[in-house]
């Protein structure tokens, strides 16, 4: 939203924008992933779903472009001012604010059938677990979505983005 790199990116390749999940109680929205009804504090049955929310101006690290199309956005941006010096005067990056402009619970187009690949289960019907106890299974459903979702930022962000400056012997 400044007109800077995350703004380029997302003008060329909008689907690396990132969303998240976010629960609504009572009156399901259109969009909802997931509805259904679960025992409220006073036990009576309540309705709950599951939203993925769009977060203007801001990043999916799951998407397998977000890492690539960050490394030429931003590092090759160097690289192109500064050719040839990759791995010699110029030998590292640093960033001490790394920030995708979107946390949480993340979630992507994708996320569910990358679930269902690596942990067997479909998570979409699990889906309010990760913000309330829906019985014994929900610790089990917490640590899978984080597993599949630091899995999905390793491989479709921070792989590629060491994998740049590897190639280019810098750190």
């Amino acid at each position: 939203g400044q007109g800077w790199l995350v703004d380029e990116m997302l003008r060329q390749h909008p689907d690396i924008g990132g969303a998240q999940l976010r629960l609504v109680t009572g009156s399901a929205p259109a969009d909802a992933l997931v509805v259904t009804h679960l025992p409220g504090p006073d036990g009576k049955l309540r309705q709950v779903a599951v939203c993925a929310t769009k977060v203007p101006s801001s990043i999916d690290p799951m998407n397998p472009q977000s890492g690539p199309e960050y490394a030429r956005h931003f590092f090759g941006k160097f690289e192109g001012h500064f050719p040839g010096e990759g791995g010699k005067g110029l030998n590292f990056f640093f960033s001490d604010e790394l920030g995708f402009g979107v946390s949480g619970h993340l979630w992507t187009e994708r996320f569910a059938g990358e679930f269902k690949k690596r942990k067997g289960y479909d998570i979409v019907p699990e889906l309010p677990a990760l913000f309330m106890d829906i019985g014994p299974r929900t610790p089990k459903v917490r640590l899978d979505y984080s597993d599949v979702q630091v899995a999905l930022t390793e491989e479709g962000f921070f792989k590629p983005v060491f994998d740049w400056h590897q190639q280019r012997g810098m750190t």
